[in-house]
C-alpha cells in the first residue's frame, strides 16, 4: 500500500528531478526506504508537476484508485482480525517482546516509520501544489 501511495506522490514531479523516480519507487517495494532514500535525498521539492503525465502515473493519481487502496486498508483490519484484540496491552507486551528479540522487526518497523513519514511529508507538498494548504488569515 505504501509504495502506491509513494507513486502517487512521486511520480507527478519525477520528470524534472536529477534521478528517475521509477526505479527507486519500485525498489520500495522490495527494500522499503533502504530503495527510496537515495532518490528522496537527491529530491528537488520545487519541480512543478508536469502537465502531460503518463496514463501509468494518471491511472495511480485517480479517484478509482485511491478507492482502491481505502478499500485494501480497511480490509487489512478485518483480514489480520484487529477488531477481535480485546486485550490490547497484552498484545503490546507480546509485541514488545517480539521487537526486542528480533532485528528483523526492529528494522521492519523503523522502515515502515520511516516510509510513512515520508509519505506524510509529501502529502504536504502535494496539498499546497494543489492549493490546498493552509489559507492566509489577512
Amino acid at each position: 500500500v505504501i509504495p502506491v501511495v509513494l507513486a502517487a506522490l512521486l511520480l507527478p514531479t519525477a520528470k524534472g528531478q536529477r534521478l528517475p523516480a521509477t526505479p527507486f519507487v519500485l525498489g520500495s517495494a522490495f527494500a522499503g526506504f533502504f530503495a527510496l532514500g537515495p532518490y528522496m535525498i537527491t529530491r528537488s521539492p520545487e519541480v512543478e508537476p508536469d502537465g502531460d503525465l503518463p496514463w501509468v502515473v494518471r491511472s495511480i493519481n485517480s479517484r478509482v484508485c485511491a478507492a482502491s487502496i481505502l478499500t485494501f486498508l480497511v480490509a487489512i483490519a478485518f483480514t489480520s482480525q484487529l477488531y477481535t484484540v480485546t486485550d490490547w496491552g497484552a498484545e503490546t507486551t507480546k509485541f514488545a517482546v517480539l521487537f526486542s528479540s528480533s532485528k528483523f522487526v526492529a528494522v521492519s518497523c523503523a522502515d515502515l516509520f520511516l516510509l510513512c513519514s515520508t509519505a506524510a511529508f509529501l502529502a504536504g507538498e502535494d496539498a499546497t501544489e494543489r492549493g490546498l494548504g493552509h489559507a492566509s488569515s489577512n
